[in-house]
């Protein structure tokens, strides 16, 4: 099981080989860090560790909610995680940062770090710093797709252009959204298409009607999600997420579901009727291999 530590905290009687970073997404880069991570904790009989921030995402939304960026560390090998507030080490000097945090409180006899890490007081030092402050440690050079390195932003502006399937082939998985079911205004009831709203606090795709797949308990159902205004029924207003799941009856209000995007159906659009619309859904849930329950 995951052993998660918040910093400020006393050492732990074990020594660590600990990945530094956000690791937002846990993408197929992270991957490869996490697990070298983890083979070289083994080798030497110590525990694989992740040094990450608590409070990272302050003015933008993550790709992963916490639950499953430690559950993806979990499988790749981590098993320590440590914690801390960005603000309790942004103004340590590198070497008081590798001294007093890594050494001293995680008990790191190496560490390890993407290519592009930067640390210490106004992120002055860079990746092959680490391993001059604390030699034995190593840099994971970077992991390219389709001719560019793999990283958070790029999947980040995939999501934003609604390219689900390209972001899912970078995060090794299809990209997902983790929320409990709110009550709406009960229009898809309305219209014959009942849905679960969501309020996910990661990032949404860009507008549109996606094929997915959701997690309800046990089970994973296909379903249609749309991401947007409702504008044929509502007009512009705050960016909504709701989803019809076909083969599902009965109350999913609080339930907590997982949203698996796996490719995009359509844009969002505004119809000139109900009608033009119910018809449109149909075909959605046709597409997708479902039959509407």
């Amino acid at each position: 099981m995951l052993s998660i530590f918040s910093l400020p905290t006393a050492p732990p009687s074990f020594e660590t080989v600990i990945a530094l970073g956000v690791f937002d997404g846990v993408h197929i880069g992270h991957a490869a860090l996490l697990c070298e991570t983890a083979r070289r904790a083994k080798a030497l009989g110590i525990k694989a560790a992740v040094f990450t921030f608590s409070d990272f995402f302050k003015s933008k939304a993550p790709l992963t909610d916490k639950e499953e960026r430690f559950a993806l560390m979990e499988a790749l090998g981590i098993e320590v995680v440590f914690t801390v507030s960005f603000d309790f080490v942004k103004d340590l000097s590198p070497a008081a940062f590798v001294k007093d945090i890594l050494q001293g409180t995680c008990r790191a006899r190496l560490a390890a770090c993407g290519f592009n890490f930067h640390f210490g007081k106004n992120a002055e030092a860079q990746a092959e710093d680490l391993v001059r402050l604390l030699p034995g440690s190593f840099v994971m050079p970077a992991v390219y797709a389709e001719g560019a390195p793999v990283s958070s932003s790029r999947i980040r502006l995939l999501l934003e252009q609604g390219k689900v399937e390209e972001a899912a082939s970078l995060l090794g998985r299809p990209y997902s959204v983790l929320s409990p079911v709110v009550y709406g205004k009960g229009l898809g009831n309305e219209m014959g298409f009942p849905t679960a709203n969501m309020k996910p606090k990661t990032l949404l795709p860009a507008p549109g009607v996606y094929e997915t797949g959701v997690q309800i308990g046990e089970k994973t159902f296909a379903a249609i999600t749309d991401v947007g205004t409702r504008p044929t029924v509502e007009g512009e207003g705050e960016v909504r997420m709701e989803t019809h799941i076909p083969s599902f009856s009965g109350d999913l209000y609080g339930k907590e579901l997982r949203v698996c995007f796996i490719r995009r159906l359509r844009e969002e659009k505004k119809f000139k009727t109900l009608a033009a619309l119910q018809a449109q859904l149909k075909k959605d849930i046709a597409s997708i291999g479902a039959k509407k329950g």
